[in-house]
């Protein structure tokens, strides 16, 4: 598909829908935007969150919106469109540093980040996010990039399915899945989101049929985005982007994500790194951060009954010191 000439007024449409950003007031109430200040929203999407982050900083902030998805930023631009002091970036949040250097901006005070992907992406029916839709394996969130799921599904082996279903989809029948896929596209090539989801039917039991789906999907989004990489890379590049007070807001949605998050957060916080038994410290480290939201805060059972994509989410929050 020829994503350049895909783009229609109709893709704008799918993203206008109502769409509920998750733990809208307990992430801006975290990331406490002020008058005057400068932050990012990593992931802009339809630009819920985006729209009380300017609320809060009125017109004498600044806003940098990023998203590697080029509809989301034609449908925030539109929702937006009454707030001058927000920049739009068509970029991954893996080039905070040079897309912000571009910008003569070298620090900021703070930063949120809205990890996975979107309810409108998933309503749109040429991407392939959602086993849903008879769709084209596809599921870049950045159409520039070259890979696509159809492609791991025609080129990656016995042995790399395998692990892919394994590593990103924590899918414990990877072995038996991976399998049938190869045997499947000895005959015919496999190309479509529902074709797959048939395919693998047998392979769970009737219950636990779309939790199985979700993870297969899951581990291939995350292959064709390197969702992992990107996420290790932006939170290195926020802590350093961060001024002193400036704080980082992750919300994550998987326990990949979130044990990445977790561990950044804590290596951040970690003073001394000498070994128990040392008398006194001799390593001379000093903590980069401090925890603001430790134990992840979750979303009430009211917005989990309102928005199912809130029942997995979890909020990290620290602050550079």
């Amino acid at each position: 598909m020829n994503w350049a000439m895909s783009y229609s007024s109709n893709t704008v449409e799918t993203f206008s829908r109502p769409h509920a950003p998750v733990l809208l007031h307990e992430s801006i109430n975290v990331l406490k935007p002020e008058c005057g200040a400068c932050f990012i929203d990593a992931t802009l999407g339809y630009g819920g969150h985006s729209e009380l982050i300017l609320k809060r900083l009125r017109s004498d902030g600044r806003l940098i919106a990023f998203d590697a998805d080029p509809w989301a930023i034609a449908a925030s631009r539109q929702r937006l469109a009454d707030y001058p002091n927000i920049h739009f970036v068509n970029a991954n949040f893996s080039r905070l540093k040079l897309e912000l250097a571009r910008l003569d901006l070298f620090s900021i005070d703070g930063i949120l980040f809205d990890l996975g992907v979107s309810s409108p992406m998933l309503d749109e029916a040429d991407r392939g996010f959602s086993y849903m839709n008879d769709s084209p394996l596809d599921m870049r969130m950045d159409p520039r990039l070259s890979l696509t799921a159809a492609e791991i599904i025609a080129r990656f082996d016995e042995d790399e399915l395998k692990e892919l279903f394994f590593q990103y989809g924590e899918e414990h029948n990877s072995k038996a899945i991976a399998r049938a896929i190869i045997k499947h596209r000895r005959e015919k090539p496999l190309e479509k989101s529902r074709e797959l989801a048939e395919i693998l039917r047998p392979y769970s039991p009737p219950k636990h049929y779309h939790k199985m789906l979700s993870r297969i999907f899951q581990a291939l989004r995350i292959k064709v985005n390197d969702e992992l990489n990107v996420l290790k890379m932006a939170l290195e590049q926020a802590l350093e982007l961060c001024k002193p007070g400036g704080r980082i807001v992750v919300i994550s949605y998987h326990s990949l994500e979130d044990r990445i998050v977790k561990q950044f957060f804590t290596d951040a916080c970690r003073g001394c790194i000498c070994p128990p038994e040392s008398p006194i410290c001799t390593c001379q480290n000093e903590a980069q951060a401090k925890w603001i939201q430790k134990k992840p805060a979750r979303a009430s059972a009211d917005e989990q009954n309102h928005n199912s994509r809130s029942r997995s989410a979890k909020l990290r929050a620290i602050e550079k010191r």
